[in-house]
């Protein structure tokens, strides 16, 4: 009876086992997946599992779609929130008064620049610059009467001056330019009276040719060399230069100042060139250096009176734009607003 109660016993202990692990395993599919064979098209099979593919393709859905809504939300919001920012502090306006104060201290440049900010600073530099500009207008007006006067006289007294030396531009013989260049070793004074030729039309020592830059050096006069007789012989035996001497009538008024006191400055310092003993030596001289002093006595005259009419055109110009400023700004609807709101506390 004791065998049988023990083998009894331990039949039912293995089969309480069995239940057991059948029970454990019913309850383990959802962790431990069973291997499932696939053929791929290279003919090995490979097994995978259900499960896990499943649920990796549920949580891909999942992020895809929760990607896609947010993304379809935001483009299809009207608006965007911006970050918040801070408030500006209100600046104090400051009383008319007070700023006209500010302005009439200020130089002319920072007023008009101040008057670009606003309408109020506007219309407070226009009186500021009003009362300015009828300050200065009443000396400009009689600065440019001065200047005008002084330009009118200067044409009425040096006027006929140039008319008489013009006239001894117009008397101009090949024949002299001929003479002149038949020497082969001249004589001083004719060498330096060519020289003067060559000067006035612009010719150099280095090159011999004419030197047209418009931004130029300081003149030099200290150092000037003597131009030597064969660049002048060969320079005045050019046709440019034959037209250029016979119509000095009119180029005279394109000569540069600079070769005219540079010509004055070649005179000066030679002892020999005045007229009776140039007369004596070369008679073609002579009328060359005719020439040569009618062209600095004209220059002199006509550098002069460009001076005075530089002068005069610089101050009317001046006084023009004050007018027009005053005609714009100084208007009366506008000049009355400007002086009421000057005149508010």
């Amino acid at each position: 009876m004791a065998f049988s109660s023990s083998v009894t016993g331990s039949t039912a202990s293995t089969s309480q086992r069995r239940t057991a692990v059948s029970q454990r395993g019913a309850m383990l599919p959802s962790r431990i997946a069973t291997p499932v064979k696939r053929t791929t098209a290279t003919g090995v099979s490979t097994s995978t599992s259900s499960t896990s593919s499943k649920f990796t393709s549920k949580s891909l859905a999942k992020n895809t779609l929760s990607s896609n809504d947010a993304l379809h939300q935001k483009l299809c919001a009207k608006t965007v929130r911006l970050p918040a920012t801070r408030k500006q502090p209100k600046v104090p306006q400051l009383p008319n008064e007070l700023l006209l104060i500010l302005l009439e201290s200020m130089p002319t440049s920072q007023v008009c620049t101040m008057r670009t900010l606003n309408r109020q600073f506007a219309k407070l530099g226009n009186v500021v610059l009003l009362a300015r500009l009828d300050a200065r207008i009443e000396g400009l007006t009689l600065n440019d009467i001065d200047a005008k006067h002084a330009l009118a006289d200067a044409q009425a007294e040096f006027g006929p001056h140039l008319d008489h030396y013009k006239q001894f531009l117009r008397r101009i013989a090949p024949s002299d330019l001929t003479e002149a260049l038949w020497y082969s070793n001249p004589p001083e004074v004719l060498r330096a009276i060519c020289e003067c030729l060559c000067r006035l039309k612009g010719v150099t020592n280095e090159t011999g040719r004419n030197r047209r830059n418009r931004f130029t050096h300081p003149l030099d006069l200290a150092s000037l060399e003597p131009m030597p007789w064969s660049v002048i012989k060969k320079t005045m035996a050019r046709y440019e230069f034959k037209t250029w001497l016979l119509n000095l009538q009119v180029g005279v008024d394109f000569i540069p100042y600079n070769n005219i006191r540079v010509v004055e400055h070649i005179i000066m310092i030679a002892e020999d060139i005045n007229y009776d003993h140039v007369r004596g030596v070369s008679l073609a001289g002579y009328r060359l250096l005719i020439l040569v002093a009618a062209c600095l006595q004209y220059s002199n005259i006509a550098e002069d009176l460009r001076a005075k009419r530089k002068a005069s055109a610089a101050v009317e110009k001046i006084l023009t734009n004050y007018r027009k400023f005053i005609d714009t700004v100084g208007s009366p609807a506008i000049s009355a607003d400007a002086i009421a709101l000057a005149a508010e506390c």
